[in-house]
Formats: structure tokens, sequence, C-alpha cells
């Protein structure tokens, strides 16, 4: 009896000793990790310490601690729109949006919306585009310019009393036009100017007495040209955002010799808006 009892406490000695103490290790120590990926599945613990491989495997095609991937909505609509406006100098309109909402269009510039007038120099009859308006262009008052704007649109104008020299003036100044290659010029006596005729380039010719003109326009009366008797006056004015050119001579002659040297004026120097001549 006594030689059966020491037998089976020696077998449970060695049973108590039977299976790897550094399996045991890392599962203990694979059990104590965490363990992300899911919340239901096993460990697949292999090796031993300190290099113990621990895996916690998911069931196939569960991951419960997976992040949802949030539901596609319509984006909101970040602005309204009622109707068609400005702002600035350009305008929008309402356009349908994604979404079914009403939003504002791409900004567009054009011609005769939202206060804009030009949107280059040809859209203005005669003047300049200027921050979308239309604006008189700057006339050059040199007499170093010339022809300058006489050669883009002139009326000529001497008195319908004028003597045949100032006639002889007037060719001479319109010849020299037409020979630059001038768009648009005429000749007038002065009963025949209209107020339209202000809106253009002018070129006034001979003695404020006989070209009535002259004084509307430089307000120099009858006499008035503070000249000797062989002097001729040039002179050039801003005449209603046009320029305004004068050529008078004390004498008819004197007017002529200011005009030929106007018809040459590159022979001349020519320069300054105001100039008096010898006419000697």
């Amino acid at each position: 009896m006594k030689k059966l009892l020491l037998f089976l406490l020696l077998a449970a000695v060695l049973v108590s000793g039977c299976g790897s103490s550094g399996d045991r290790d890392c599962v203990n120590q694979c059990m104590e990790q965490d363990h992300p990926d899911c919340v239901a599945g096993g460990w697949s613990i292999s090796g031993a310490p300190p290099d113990c491989v621990c895996e916690y495997i998911c069931p196939e095609g569960r991951n419960d601690n997976a992040v949802a991937e949030p539901a596609e909505t319509e984006p909101a609509c970040t602005e309204e729109c009622d109707s068609s406006g400005c702002l600035g100098p350009a305008y929008y309109e309402c356009v349908s949006k994604p979404g079914g909402c009403k939003g504002k269009s791409d900004l567009k510039v054009a011609k005769g919306r939202c206060g804009i007038e030009c949107l280059s120099n040809s859209d203005c009859s005669g003047q300049e585009c200027v921050a979308y308006k239309c604006k008189a262009q700057a006339v050059s008052l040199d007499l170093k310019d010339l022809p300058g704007p006489f050669s883009e649109d002139a009326i000529l104008i001497v008195g319908a009393n004028a003597p045949g020299s100032d006639v002889a003036a007037q060719l001479a100044v319109s010849s020299m036009l037409l020979y630059e290659g001038g768009k648009k010029f005429e000749s007038k006596l002065d009963t025949q100017v209209s107020e339209e005729d202000y809106s253009h380039n002018l070129v006034l010719i001979g003695s404020p007495c006989d070209n009535t003109i002259i004084e509307k326009v430089f307000g120099i009366v009858c006499d008035g040209l503070a000249l000797n008797a062989n002097q001729a006056m040039l002179k050039l004015a801003d005449s209603r955002g046009k320029a305004a050119l004068l050529i008078s001579g004390k004498t008819p002659a004197a007017t002529l010799k200011a005009a030929n040297q106007v018809a040459n004026y590159g022979d001349y120097g020519l320069s300054g808006s105001e100039m008096v001549i010898n006419a000697a």
C-alpha cells in the first residue's frame, strides 16, 4: 500500500512538470496586451521569452473597432442668390449649383452693365476709354507735335469777308493735312459753322475782325492782337476737349506767311503753345 501511494505521488510531480514554462510565460505576456484590431477573436501565440510572438486573430469579415465611413451628404448651400447684380464694375447672374442651390456665376465685365460705358477706345466716338468711362482725350498743346490731332479730324475756318490771302492760307494748311494722310477735314466760312462743329478740332485763320469764330474760341476781339505790323501769331488752345489752332497776322500777308510755316512745320522748329512769327 505504501508503495502504491509513493508511485501516485511521483506521477503527480511528473505531470505537473510537463509543458514548457516558456510557453506559459508567453501566454501570460500576450494576454496582458491590448488587441485594438477587434474585440471578438483569439490569440495565436508562439516563441519563447523574450521572443514571444503575439497575434490576435479576428473572425473573417469582422472588425468591431473599424471606424465607420460617414454617410455621404449633399453639400449645404453656402450662399443664396435671388437675382443678378453688380459687384463694382462686374456683374453676376444666379445659376444652379450642386445640391439645388442658387449661387452667383463667375464675375464678368460687359459694356452696358453695371455702369460700364466702354471696354476700349473703339467704344468711344472720338474719345478714350478710361476706367470703363468715355472721356475726352488729352489734346496736344505744343506746336512741335504738328499736325498732331488735326491729322485725325479738323475743320479749317476763314471769315466770310476775309481777303483772298486767307483762303490761300486755308488751302496751304489743308494741303499739308492731305499730304500727311489726314483722315477727316473740311474747309468752312465762319458763317457756316454750326454748334456741332465745335466738337471737332478747329484751325482758325485770319484776323478776328474778319473771322468771328476767333473771338468765340480764343476770346480775342477785333484789333485785339498785340502784334506789330509784320508779325503773326500761332496759338494752340483746348476747345471743349478738342484742339484749336489760331493762325492770325496783323496783316493778311503776315497771316499767309504764318500759315505757310504751319504747312511746312518741319522746316521752322515750331514749339510751345504760342509763337509770334516775324513775317517781314
